[in-house]
């Protein structure tokens, strides 16, 4: 898992900037996404398709549901076989 504020690999780092247009997304683990700027609903079915499309993965419905923070998802992301840089 990444450390404090360690640079996510370069598709994830992507997949935020599209999603929410930050340019520079280095947050902890701990962040919270609903607490992302510009963060909504719509956001995070947007960043569930788009990581399924860019790692061609499929996340169960409770997968979805734990995804509340960073770690979560790298957590799910490790889970299935994802290595981050």
């Amino acid at each position: 898992m990444p450390q404090d504020s360690a640079p996510l690999g370069s598709k994830l780092q992507q997949i935020f900037r599209d999603l929410i247009a930050i340019e520079d997304f280095s947050y902890p683990p701990e962040t919270v996404l609903r607490d992302l700027p510009n963060w909504d609903s719509l956001n995070h079915i947007n960043l569930i398709l788009a990581l399924e499309a860019a790692f061609q993965i499929h996340f169960t419905t409770a997968e979805m549901a734990e995804m509340a923070s960073l770690g979560d998802l790298y957590r799910l992301l490790e889970r299935h076989g994802i290595a981050l840089e």
